[in-house]
């Protein structure tokens, strides 16, 4: 018993998360320290990911929410950009770390 809980405990591992943090510049509308995060967390842990399209704007209470995403690797549309009643703003997301060799550009909204 001793034993099998001392192997449990050495399998563990740390739980971590990754958070993108970047740029995103909107042009007219400004530019904004971002951190990605999750439209459904898991319960008491949220894991923020860029692929989410839902961007909080550092220094602010508002977001940024993706429609569609282009990246160097794969592109993504969240939601029909032709059905959001919001005007939608061209934006380009510059981070560093796996696959943002190039800024991704994304098309959304800012929400207050």
């Amino acid at each position: 018993m001793t034993g099998a809980s001392l192997l449990m405990a050495i399998m563990a591992s740390p739980v971590a998360a990754d958070h993108t943090n970047g740029v995103l510049d909107c042009g007219s509308a400004g530019t904004y320290e971002v951190e990605a995060a999750s439209i459904e967390p898991l319960p008491k842990f949220e894991t923020p990911v860029p692929w989410s399209g839902l961007f909080l704007l550092e220094g602010t209470n508002r977001v940024y929410r993706a429609l569609s995403i282009e990246t160097p690797r794969w592109s993504i549309v969240l939601e029909a950009v032709n059905r959001n009643p919001l005007a939608t703003v061209e934006c380009t997301l510059t981070s560093s770390g796996f696959n943002f060799e190039e800024p991704w550009v994304l098309e959304g909204f800012l929400a207050p």
